[in-house]
């Protein structure tokens, strides 16, 4: 019958190889890293995929307000789009619309883009897909010196213009529902309120950006 060394045993051996690679193989102008394949796999760190990969080539309109009331929290907004667009393009996910043009559009007649619908703003900025954030509320700290957490619910999903249909989440073809909550420390005073609303927006916006590309949990953390 043929013997195995037990597993223990052999995680033992492996770590003592390396151990004993690290200490003779410099002298030779070796890489221990090339004896990895002698004792087992490299640990690499998990990360998460994306939840939908945009076509790379369409340009994109991040569309941030409330549906149900586009003239509440609307400089939250305009920030949370202007954060989630650049997390964007600094990932490459897609050509990414300039928040510009969606501003120069609204001032022309903010009442005539308040009755357009999502396709037609997207046409009209000359986008193929939008990224369609109904924020639904936004609570952030207003008193000072007590425990509090400021927390950013959204509803979140992709459109393409040309056909007016969900592009994601393809089932239920349903809004994505998610929320953002940052814990505001016990010390919080009244002039860092602003600074942790801005730490809790840009956390809000990365959490959407996200689910469009690979990301590493671990480096989030840091």
């Amino acid at each position: 019958m043929k013997r195995t060394t037990p597993r223990p045993q052999r995680a033992k051996m492996a770590c003592l190889l390396l151990a004993l690679a690290a200490l003779v193989l410099p002298a030779t102008g070796c890489n221990v890293l090339t004896m990895v394949g002698l004792v087992g796999e490299a640990i690499v760190p998990p990360t998460e995929p994306a939840q939908y990969v945009p076509p790379k080539t369409a340009p994109m309109l991040v569309l941030v307000e409330n549906r149900q009331n586009p003239g509440r929290a609307w400089a939250e907004s305009e920030q949370l789009a202007a954060l989630i667009s650049s997390d964007l393009t600094t990932h490459k996910v897609c050509p990414v619309i300039p928040q510009d043009k969606l501003i120069d559009l609204r001032d022309k007649d903010p009442l005539a883009m308040r009755q357009m619908s999502i396709t037609a703003i997207g046409k009209a900025v000359e986008a193929q897909q939008v990224l369609y954030v109904d924020v639904l509320s936004i609570n952030t700290p207003t008193i000072t010196g007590t425990p509090s957490a400021g927390r950013v619910e959204m509803r979140v999903h992709v459109i393409d213009v040309a056909t007016g249909k969900t592009a994601w989440p393809v089932a239920p073809n349903e809004p994505t529902a998610m929320s953002f909550e940052a814990k505001a420390p016990l010390s919080l005073e009244e002039d860092r309120i602003v600074v942790f609303n801005e730490t809790l927006l840009r956390g809000a916006g990365h959490s959407v950006a996200r689910l469009f590309y690979e990301y590493d949990p671990a480096a989030d953390a840091q």
